[in-house]
């Protein structure tokens, strides 16, 4: 932008800062006018320069202040009068170098709060109170901003108000005192929500029926609200980047999770509250390590939509699937934890009836709350790809030092019991020293109370703050115990781990014990990779802790009657052939785009004269065979033990 400057006229500026839309500039405005005509200083409107920003975020990406600062450039300005310090710049650092910046210009700067001219360098006493007065207002600023949280916490705790951002669904604030109120409109959708949940339906269920019904969603809702009110002060309509638009929301399983674990709805009301660092530029859900101000919890029967049975019974619920949906307890399995998609990255999901568990790609699944994000996805037998894994695995079982591995395992676990036992201890001198305040608090009470509903009323109010800590380290301790019962656990697989030394001969029964199974696959296991190599088979890429790798191929839809072997001495075993490659010299190497295995010089199955060369899957499935790398596998029913 070009700026025309006028040598032989000095002109000088207003600028003006605020954090927010919803406060006015008009106060900064008028009384810099008003010093400015008492002074016979000329300022005309395009003298005067509004920013609507945090004084905390840098200078340079405020917009009116940056073309002040150009017309500063061109030697437009000889002044500039600020409404005070803060409204240039909230920290003393930059705003000392802010001044600098003007001094090297030749630019006077007056701060009307502070009623101070900062002219050049050369009055050092005006430098030096500069310095003093930037520090206190900062000071004073974040002052405020503490006694605000004070404020908000006193009011929530005395009158029970809001405490600001979106109102949970099944709730309003009054329009006068701002206190949270029950919507009882929404509050029987709540109500039908639970008692959905409670008869077994599923959240995708629950979903499917408030959309089909046209109920608001509680995004769409409070986002309404929020718009009214930002018309109803002259703002424009809000952005919601992240959401999109308001009339598209729906309700989702998602949606539905969240309100019913909501604690609100039985009247317990949870804050945290974190220091505020007003001088932190970033958004407060991006800052790490933040400085806990105060935490409690309250409770209103006021409040209260759900009965506390009902609560607690669908909460469970919701626990048990996602731990079964998460960790694969619900249809127990060996793998799933270990699984990748070669073709997507994405974990695998255990699905299908009782009678044939499958894994499957979690990209390739296709539903109304998530759209499919793999095409090449595998879908395998859960028997079938247990056996094979077993199988590529087994040798490497036997052969490994268990004794050694055993009795190192052994002594972390103990030290990892003998550090929970410690952090029990230090919670349970807490909860007694807890207690002993508590009790004599009550004892004061009941001394000092003019009357025992006085005294009631007082122990009352501080129950719940000594209750909620008293839980927090009861859940403390039951984690810690948890751990310990599973340091125990551990131990007494590492014990069997070393009582079977001798597993070559005895391999069978390594089978047999799921437990023990389970335990060798967690231990030496590190990732298994399933790529969709063909259009029948896929490729089972086992990694180990140690840096190992095993390949080996299943078969991704029926087995034909030349591709299964049937012992002869147990009719009922049923093995299917497949390759079994060693790649722990990493000599093999897989490109899924194009479906090509590199082999390198030196590994047998190497042809060529180069020192590379690529083979279609097929291809090097044929090869492995003939040379003698074809094998078999039994279904491994670890489900079934």
């Amino acid at each position: 932008m070009e700026i025309k400057v006028n040598k032989n006229q000095t002109r000088t500026a207003i600028y003006v800062r605020i954090s927010t839309a919803q406060q006015k500039t008009d106060r900064q405005v008028v009384e810099l006018k008003e010093y400015a005509k008492s002074h016979a200083i000329t300022i005309d409107e395009d003298d005067i320069f509004i920013d609507v920003i945090s004084g905390f975020k840098n200078g340079e990406i405020r917009p009116q202040y940056s073309v002040l600062k150009q017309k500063v450039e061109a030697g437009l300005y000889d002044q500039i009068l600020f409404s005070e310090f803060s409204r240039l710049d909230r920290k003393p650092s930059n705003l000392l170098k802010s001044i600098e910046y003007y001094q090297s210009k030749g630019v006077h700067l007056y701060f009307k709060k502070q009623n101070i001219w900062i002219r050049d360098k050369s009055d050092i006493s005006t430098q030096i109170m500069v310095s003093v007065l930037a520090v206190m207002s900062q000071y004073e600023i974040e002052l405020f901003v503490a006694r605000g949280i004070d404020g908000k916490i006193t009011a929530i705790k005395s009158r029970g108000t809001n405490c600001g951002g979106f109102t949970a669904y099944g709730y309003k604030v009054t329009p006068v005192d701002h206190k949270l109120v029950i919507d009882e409109e929404e509050a029987r959708v709540v109500q039908r929500i639970y008692q959905y949940y409670d008869e077994g339906r599923s959240s995708l269920y629950i979903s499917d029926i408030l959309n089909s019904e046209g109920i608001p969603t509680p995004y769409r809702t409070r986002i309404g609200e929020s718009e009214k009110k930002r018309k109803a002060k002259g703002m424009e309509a809000k952005h919601y980047a992240r959401i999109g638009a308001c009339e598209e929301l729906r309700w989702r399983p998602s949606s539905i999770n969240r309100l019913i674990k909501n604690p609100l709805y039985i009247g317990r009301r949870e804050f945290t509250f974190f220091d505020p660092e007003p001088s932190n530029p970033l958004p407060t859900h991006k800052r790490q390590g933040r400085k806990l101000f105060q935490q409690f919890v309250t409770q209103s029967e006021a409040l209260r939509i759900i009965d506390d049975a009902l609560f607690k019974r669908v909460n469970d619920m919701v626990k048990e699937k996602a731990f079964n949906r998460n960790l694969g307890i619900h249809r127990r399995n060996l793998l799933k934890e270990l699984l990748r998609c070669g073709e997507c990255g994405g974990n695998f999901s255990v699905g299908g009836g009782r009678a044939e568990r499958k894994y499957r790609c979690y990209g390739t699944l296709s539903r109304c709350d998530k759209p499919r994000t793999c095409d090449c996805g595998a879908e395998l037998t859960m028997d079938r790809l247990d056996g094979l894994v077993l199988s590529m695995c087994i040798n490497k079982f036997v052969n490994h030092d268990i004794e050694v591995e055993a009795s190192e395992r052994i002594a972390s676990a103990k030290k990892m019991i003998e550090e929970r036992q410690s952090v029990i201890s230090e919670y349970q001198q807490k909860m007694k020293d807890e207690s002993d305040r508590f009790s004599s608090f009550v004892r004061r009470v009941i001394k000092n109370a003019a009357s025992d509903d006085e005294a009631n009323a007082w122990i009352a109010e501080e129950r719940p703050e000594y209750e909620a800590r008293i839980n927090e380290m009861t859940d403390s301790i039951k984690r810690a115990q948890s751990d310990i019962d599973m340091y125990k656990d551990k131990i007494g697989a590492y014990t069997k781990m070393r009582r079977k030394a001798n597993l070559v001969s005895r391999q069978k029964q390594l089978l047999e014990d799921r437990n023990l199974v389970r335990e060798y696959v967690r231990g030496f296991i590190s990732k298994i990779e399933i790529y969709r190599a063909s259009r029948l088979w896929a490729l089972v890429v086992v990694k180990f802790l140690d840096g190992g790798e095993r390949w080996g191929t299943i078969k991704t839809c029926r087995y034909k009657n030349s591709e299964v072997v049937v012992d002869s001495a147990d009719p009922k075993r049923i093995e299917y052939t497949g390759i079994f490659v060693n790649n722990d010299k990493h000599l093999l190497s897989y490109d899924k785009d194009s479906k090509m295995v590199i082999i390198n010089a030196g590994h047998d199955l190497y042809y060529d004269g180069s020192n590379v060369e690529n083979v279609p899957f097929e291809d090097f499935m044929l090869r492995a065979k003939n040379a003698g790398y074809a094998g078999s596998y039994a279904k491994y029913q670890y489900e079934r033990l």
